[in-house]
């Protein structure tokens, strides 16, 4: 059995936008493996505490745990507490440790979010791995793999992912280390370390693969309000098909803009201000619903009748997409992060083609003809009040 262990420290991440939207949860059950991914304790005060909540998702038997970024601490220190549920440790781009700049950024987005002084310290302290001691790292009698970011980044350097693999390595109650260490060269006591791939074609396609799953799935709503939007533009002639692509483009570009430079700025951001943008498109919903209740006229003005409003549209319905975002452009090299922008780009015409399309049927437009003028101020008020529960969910 795997247990995933997602990664994020504080912030808006859980098990569904690291491991469940990307493909990954999904890929391994098609292997035939049995997976559990649970949720981490997002206001964790210490490392420990991380460890005792995953710990409710250990079944009898042991478990081999996989962990990313951040999650990698939480899975040691379940590892140490419960040594007899786990059987293997695989830690997967482990957060940098040690770098007084990282560190630092860190401890402001953590101050931000409400952490006290102690907890950050907490939470931040070790030298290979955070809130993990090099003895326990030593001490653990299991296989533990460790595998690096490729490309290297800022948040997930190669002398963290070293630290660990050569502290792993001192076991000698486990058979993995002992074989590793009959490779070690002879002519030096330190194991020699395994080498970074070179960026390849196959990276490249995993790359684009991976950012089409991420858009694919986390865009599904916006290809709903798309296409009411073009049903709406055949019925009542607003918006112009024109200025939904224009809008969506401008829409989107903020975003992913927004996301990037959250991820470089590593500011977090707080759950009730992505909660609060829904209030954009519910009261959008409603002034329409009153215009209508007001006015009896076919004319009454469409909900979003030009570029910017379809714009601010697409921009509050894509906001929670910015805590999946955020950690992945975080992770990515430029190359990689371009070419994920470009795909993002590709998608959001093949969106607005397919919403074109499906927003073309007649028997469709026929009833947004009919009562499109009560439908559409509902559904803008139905996507304000999901906005703003997700947020608290």
């Amino acid at each position: 059995m795997l247990l995933l262990v997602h990664g994020g420290l504080w912030e808006r991440m859980d098990a569904d936008g690291f491991w469940a939207r990307p493909g990954i949860t999904t890929a391994l059950r098609h292997r035939g493996l049995d997976v559990t991914a649970p949720d981490r304790l997002r206001h964790a005060p210490s490392w420990e505490a991380e460890a005792e909540h995953l710990a409710a998702s250990l079944p009898d038997r042991p478990v081999t745990v996989i962990a990313g970024s951040n999650g990698c601490s939480a899975a040691v220190r379940l590892a140490v507490a419960h040594p007899d549920r786990v059987e293997r440790l695989l830690l997967a781009w482990p957060q940098t440790c040690g770098d007084a700049d990282v560190d630092a950024r860190t401890r402001t987005g953590l101050a931000e979010l409400g952490a006290a002084p102690a907890t950050i310290e907490a939470l931040l302290t070790g030298t290979a791995l955070r809130g993990v001691s090099e003895s326990e790292l030593t001490s653990l009698a299991i296989p533990v793999g460790v595998l690096p970011s490729v490309p290297e980044n800022r948040m997930h350097q190669r002398h963290t992912v070293d630290r660990c693999w050569e502290r792993s390595l001192g076991r000698a109650s486990c058979p993995a280390a002992r074989s590793r260490r009959a490779r070690t060269s002879p002519r030096t006591s330190t194991p020699s370390r395994p080498r970074l791939p070179r960026s390849s074609r196959p990276e490249r396609v995993r790359t684009v693969l991976a950012a089409a799953g991420m858009f694919v799935g986390t865009n599904i709503d916006d290809l709903i309000v798309l296409t009411v939007l073009f049903l709406t533009s055949r019925a009542v002639g607003r918006p112009r098909p024109s200025q939904i692509w224009i809008g969506q483009y401008l829409g989107n570009a903020v975003v992913i803009a927004f996301s990037v430079l959250v991820a470089l700025g590593l500011t977090v951001i707080p759950d009730r201000w992505v909660g609060l943008l829904g209030l954009l498109p519910f009261a959008m919903g409603v002034r329409e619903l009153i215009a209508v209740l007001r006015d009896r006229d076919d004319d009454a003005p469409a909900v979003a009748s030009g570029v910017w409003t379809v714009g601010l549209v697409t921009v509050v319905n894509g906001a929670d997409n910015l805590s999946v975002y955020t950690p992945v452009f975080r992770t990515l090299s430029a190359g990689a992060e371009a070419a994920t922008i470009a795909v993002f780009a590709v998608g959001m015409a093949v969106w607005c083609a397919l919403a074109s399309r499906l927003g073309s049927h007649r028997g469709t437009v026929a009833l947004i003809e009919r009562c499109g003028r009560w439908l559409v101020p509902l559904v803008f008020m139905a996507i304000g009040l999901l906005i703003g529960l997700e947020s608290v969910l």
